[in-house]
């Protein structure tokens, strides 16, 4: 049996210039992120993941309408290429997580850090969506939040469960579309903020205790004073041997 909790949190906020998506903070350590290899390669620093220089006018967040082809179900040829897109950025997830850390082992979650950059790209267009597509190894296609919620409902809910939520400013006008899909596709409610750094500390971490389970007690320590937008989510699997072994035939030693 496996058994593995995700976590995960972006953060958006609108600093004295322009917009950033803050990089994936897991519960040991900030990441770097390079975007991409070879003599131009960029090394982006460890709270910057991309510019946002795209919003409409009003600070709305952008949104296109789901593409037709981003059909309930997926075909075998976009099965595949979301594998082999999902393959390629957890292997540069782990290459990356294993540079910076201290520690000798490391268990991750790419799933779920891949769930909160394709909820990011619901709302993305332009330049951003490129560079969020980029990190995916998603090319061009404008598909893969679908496909991604889509392999979640396949895992079914005795293996896999997702919890979601999305925290907003108070007030921050943001398309009602965005709030339809993210729920839709990822379950993720909106809740506002109160703008009082203590409260909404307190009412994340006990979204994260709850979510899982108790065994995250306080994930986040402080937010950006003029935090945005959070994404939130956390993801609990529990998988079982197809062939399991026969109990008469185990014994305790050493792993």
């Amino acid at each position: 049996m496996a058994l593995l909790w995700g976590l995960l949190v972006l953060s958006w906020s609108c600093l004295q210039g322009p917009c950033s998506v803050f990089s994936p903070v897991s519960a040991m350590e900030p990441l770097g992120w390079q975007l991409t290899s070879g003599p131009n390669q960029e090394q982006v620093s460890p709270l910057t993941l991309l510019k946002l220089g795209n919003q409409e006018p009003g600070g709305q967040t952008a949104l296109k309408s789901p593409p037709g082809v981003c059909s309930r179900d997926p075909t075998p040829e976009q099965t595949h290429r979301l594998a082999r897109a999902m393959m390629a950025f957890t292997a540069d997830l782990f290459s990356l997580v294993a540079q910076t850390s201290t520690c000798p082992n490391l268990i991750l979650s790419p799933l779920s850090v891949a769930l909160a950059l394709s909820h990011l790209a619901l709302g993305a267009q332009n330049h951003t969506l490129q560079r969020l597509q980029q990190v995916l190894h998603a090319g061009s296609g404008p598909c893969l939040p679908h496909l991604l919620s889509r392999l979640c409902q396949d895992l079914g809910p005795g293996a896999f469960r997702l919890a979601a939520r999305m925290y907003l400013q108070k007030g921050f006008p943001i398309k009602e579309d965005f709030l339809e899909q993210s729920e839709q596709l990822f379950g993720a409610k909106p809740v506002s903020l109160t703008g009082k750094q203590e409260d909404d500390l307190a009412n994340i971490n006990q979204w994260v205790k709850e979510a899982t389970e108790g065994k995250i007690q306080e994930f986040l320590s402080g937010l950006p004073e003029d935090t945005v937008l959070l994404l939130l989510n956390a993801i609990h699997f529990q998988g079982f041997w197809r062939n399991k072994f026969d109990p008469s035939l185990t014994q305790r030693d050493s792993f």
